[in-house]
């Protein structure tokens, strides 16, 4: 009994270490060690690229089981990916026994063959990520400095994704293949090699060849036989320039973009009311005021959104469009407030979303599985990343939603790309498209916003903008599939398409530094795309010079397909577009967001009414809503009164600037000054009285404000006129 007993456990103690010394097993331990890695470089928060270690504390406090839970997922994640590259390793050790006749009696040889595999295998992924995608590396390379650095500049630069797969397929190969040499003809199962290895193994190099089957596999789109239109595609990128559809220099950048301009009516001077991104499309969409419907920043209250009145995807949807919005990081914003789509798509905003991003974004191993498509949906924080703004991966998802939503008669659907916002972070090759490959500086990869950082160099500004034209070209080459896609499946032809941004983008012209909604000094960052494509229509290929305004493409889009909206501010551009005259005298009212922080240098202490930065006590954490960040009521009213103000005509601009001193009013000619550089209230009073005087107009219209002296103070703004 004795012998057979210590024979019984030889024998588990045997399988035990077969186990162990699996490709499974060491894929798993592999994918063990590395999450500890990743956990160990966990160290900050950060919002909008602003670190503090006051955030941290603050999840830990109050999202500390979220986090552990959210840790326990990673691993699980980790370790699925690693039991998945062992049994590959498995199937690749499994085949090349085969081929050579018999297995390795070492067991440490066979585990070191898992380990190179797998770590091979993990390199690749690893490598190849970083050249497609080299922002969401660049923190754990190329800002460490030093080898890290030198590593990612001359995989980006020197190995293209398409070298990598051969470098695979080669190493692959060899590794299978090269046995067969001496062995080939003499196939028989190897010794030590039992039925349920080569089952395993065979399963295993199965699976490997459905996926890449499946990975190749295209189907024809399914043709929309049920539509019947007229539906309504509003194609959108957060902060692309007007100058990007109208510049001959730019041709290279948006090509089919400006190819579709040309097909549509373009509006030359089409400005938005508040460049930042909620308000903005809150405006476009409702055809109403900042000051009527409410969204005045970022981080509304819930009865703010709840005031913010009736929108263009409700109208329809009550009028039997299906109505459907997609997005990734900018779109959080469709999420966060209900404007009466039927589907939405986009990722999700709020405290605890930032600190899920941050827990994910340290695992540097992890990064290259979840910045894919099937890889965002495993891990939806992922499509939060501003890093990770891959503008192809969204025009895919565009395309199924329109797929789904083209099923009914009508839809109304908007598609809005995020990759032109800062940090630029466009996917390979268009980082590359517009940059000098030997600069070295800070943005190598994209416009991160760094502590302490000082004014950009020459190399650096010219570095940015190429990286910034490089998202749009990404944008672009997505819209083009979109479009692509619209005619694949029968509906283009009773389609109207928009072309636009929510707001555009300053970039560190002289004076203006970069970004939007901090001044209203220059049309960059104000002036806003607008190309209105209706197929129905015979006169196209136009340009309309006369100004137009955000609040106008609701109720222009609401009549062209017969369903008008009222209650709004904006006008009906259909009779514009159909050849007659537009008012002479039409001006466009703007006011700036909230300043996210103090160091402005584009609008110093001396211009500007002051409070807190976003993470210094501006926004307060709704903890009864995930963490949603909304504006501390203590400092709405004073939010909102610090705000400058401008009216803009065909050839002037003013500026509106309260301060505790009193209100200062500059005036810039347009036709001399674009960049507004140069204040000419003095030489010209009377314009500045009169521009003043319709400013100060606008700005009562907001119920309950009051007018003291020079200032206008704000009143209760949003809900139903």
């Amino acid at each position: 009994m004795t012998g057979s007993s210590e024979q019984s456990s030889l024998r588990w103690a045997e399988r035990i270490a077969n186990l162990l010394s699996s490709g499974p097993a060491v894929g798993a331990a592999l994918a063990v060690a590395l999450f500890a890695i990743g956990t160990l470089s966990l160290d900050k928060l950060s919002y909008l690229g602003h670190a503090s270690d006051e955030l941290r504390r603050l999840a830990i406090r109050v999202y500390g089981p979220q986090v552990a839970v959210e840790a326990l997922r990673i691993l699980a994640i980790y370790v699925a990916i690693g039991l998945v590259g062992g049994l590959l390793s498995s199937g690749l050790c499994t085949l090349r026994d085969l081929l050579r006749g018999r297995r390795p009696s070492s067991r440490l040889w066979r585990i070191g063959r898992h380990l190179i595999l797998i770590g091979g295998l993990h390199a690749y992924f690893l490598g190849r990520a970083m050249v497609v995608h080299p922002q969401l590396f660049a923190d754990a390379f190329y800002a460490k400095g030093g080898v890290r650095r030198d590593l990612q500049v001359i995989l980006t630069d020197w190995v293209p994704p398409g070298l990598w797969d051969a470098l695979l397929a080669l190493a692959l190969g060899l590794f299978v293949l090269l046995p067969a040499r001496r062995f080939i003809g003499k196939l028989r199962a190897p010794r030590g090699l039992g039925p349920r290895a080569l089952i395993g193994g065979g399963a295993a190099l199965g699976l490997l060849v459905l996926a890449v089957g499946a990975a190749s596999l295209s189907t024809a789109p399914r043709r929309a036989k049920e539509n019947e239109g007229p539906n309504i595609v509003i194609l959108a990128i957060d902060s692309l320039r007007a100058d990007r559809l109208e510049d001959a220099r730019y041709e290279r950048v948006a090509p089919r973009m400006r190819r579709l301009s040309r097909q549509g009516v373009r509006f030359q001077s089409a400005y938005g009311t508040l460049a930042r991104t909620f308000p903005s499309w809150v405006t476009l969409l409702t055809g109403r005021e900042p000051h009527d419907h409410g969204i005045r920043h970022m981080f509304p209250s819930w009865e703010a959104r709840r005031r913010a009145g009736l929108a263009l995807p409700r109208h329809l949807a009550n009028a039997g469009y299906r109505t459907a919005v997609v997005s990734d990081y900018a779109g959080e914003i469709f999420g966060r407030i209900d404007l009466g789509f039927h589907h939405v798509d986009v990722s999700s905003f709020s405290f605890y979303e930032i600190v899920r991003q941050r827990v994910i974004s340290a695992h540097t191993h992890l990064l290259p599985y979840l910045a894919t498509g099937p890889g965002r949906r495993l891990a939806p924080p992922m499509s939060g990343l501003p890093e990770n703004a891959d503008p192809l991966l969204l025009a895919e998802r565009v395309k199924e939603m329109v797929d789904r939503v083209s099923r009914g008669k009508r839809f109304f659907l908007v598609a809005f790309f995020s990759s032109a916002h800062f940090p630029y972070a466009a996917p390979y090759p268009h980082y590359q498209r517009f940059t000098d490959r030997s600069y070295r500086g800070p943005y190598r990869y994209h416009k991160q916003r760094l502590l302490h950082e000082g004014p950009p160099s020459r190399a650096d500004i010219d570095h940015m903008r190429g990286l910034y034209d490089g998202a749009v070209l990404a944008a672009d080459e997505a819209i083009g599939r979109v479009l692509d896609h619209l005619e694949r499946i029968g509906v283009a032809k009773n389609t109207i398409v928009v072309l636009t941004a929510d707001h555009g983008e300053n970039l560190y012209e002289p004076g203006l530094g970069m970004g939007h909604g901090d001044h209203l000094r220059g049309d960059s960052a104000t002036r806003l795309p607008l190309v209105l494509f209706d197929p129905r229509q015979k006169r196209r290929g136009r340009i309309l010079e006369g100004i137009t305004r955000d609040v106008d493409l609701a109720p222009t889009l609401a009549a062209l397909v017969g369903h008008p909206l009222t209650k709004v501010s904006g006008r009906d551009l259909g009779p514009q577009m159909a050849g007659q005259p537009g008012p002479e005298d039409r001006a466009a009212f703007m006011e700036t967001g909230l300043w996210f922080t103090e160091d402005l240098p584009e609008v110093g202490e001396d211009m500007r009414l002051s409070y807190p930065p976003v993470l210094g006590g501006l926004v307060n954490m709704d903890e009864k809503r995930n963490g949603d960040l909304v504006l501390s009521p203590q400092y709405e009213e004073l939010v909102v009164a610090a705000k400058h103000r401008a009216i803009r005509t065909k050839d002037w601009t003013l500026v509106y600037v309260p301060l505790r001193a009193g209100v200062r009013t500059m005036l810039y000619d347009m036709r001399q000054d674009p960049l507004c550089q140069r204040d000419v209230s003095a030489l010209h009073p009377e314009m500045t009285q009169r521009l003043a005087r319709r400013l100060m107009g606008w700005m009562r219209e907001e119920r309950g404000s009051l007018q003291v002296g020079s200032y206008v103070l704000p009143g209760k703004s949003g809900g139903e006129p």
